[in-house]
């Protein structure tokens, strides 16, 4: 694959320039492949700086939903594996963020979306931002994106709730808004911890099987203690036979991110 890598690259951008919304699929789920099978770290970027406005356009101008969550987890993909430095992991988290927020033009309203298209977002977003330690954020990014997490929290699927609450727990990690003097910024950050509050004691009923509502209630009450404490949950886990221990939100979100 490695002696074939450019021609197999220019291929897939072609298909996803030019392609039916399977092919563009398939396309870039394939680009995101590569990207992980590659030994070589200078064809690791080429791929990033080439594959990055062809995903952008193709996200932009695309009203099937079906190829949406393969062009944004690849996006997460190339970005986490050839990034190299802030510009480029700003700007693939501007791509899906913008999407997010329904900036771009998309033919696509967020509204219209499925849980799943949103919550793929969400997550690939927060997958990005646990490269950066945080030096994307200031107080305006950092207020601009709580708040609209926050309004995913509200969401009537829990999976979307879910992930709004671990790109939280990032924001929050890395951006403490303790630092942050605005007034504003303190009350956003007290209504949040009330819709925590009430997500970690929820009594069942929205989204999703109430099977699942354990896990939600457990979660939630992890990120509530760590917004008033800043106490993260320690976890321990194998991985091809080796135990891999986490102590950060940014540390569990990488090992339990689906990209």
């Amino acid at each position: 694959m490695e002696k074939n890598f450019v021609t197999l690259l220019h291929h897939y951008l072609h298909s996803i320039k030019r392609g039916s919304a399977r092919e563009i699929c398939l396309a870039s789920r394939a680009i995101g492949l590569l990207a992980l099978t590659t030994d070589c770290e200078d064809k690791a970027h080429e791929l990033l700086e080439q594959s990055l406005f062809p995903l952008s356009e193709a996200l932009k101008s695309g009203s099937e939903i079906s190829k949406i969550s393969q062009i944004i987890e690849s996006l997460a993909v190339i970005t986490f594996i050839g990034g190299k430095n802030q510009e480029e992991a700003e700007g693939a988290m501007q791509i899906i963020w913008e999407f997010i927020c329904q900036k771009t033009g998309s033919k696509i309203v967020v509204s219209k979306l499925s849980p799943a298209v949103i919550t793929t977002a969400i997550s690939a977003w927060s997958f990005i931002l646990t490269t950066t330690n945080g030096w994307v954020l200031n107080s305006k990014i950092w207020q601009e994106a709580a708040s609209h997490l926050s309004s995913f929290l509200v969401n009537d699927d829990r999976s979307v709730r879910i992930a709004a609450g671990e790109a939280l727990a990032i924001l929050f990690e890395f951006g403490c808004p303790k630092k942050y003097s605005s007034e504003a910024i303190q009350q956003l950050v007290e209504k949040i911890l009330d819709q925590v509050g009430d997500l970690s004691a929820e009594a069942g009923g929205r989204g999703s099987k109430k099977k699942d509502l354990g896990s939600q209630r457990n979660f939630f009450g992890d990120l509530l203690e760590f917004l008033k404490d800043g106490y993260c949950p320690e976890t321990s886990m194998k991985i091809g036979g080796d135990l891999l221990n986490t102590s950060t939100w940014s540390e569990l979100i990488q090992v339990l991110s689906p990209s």
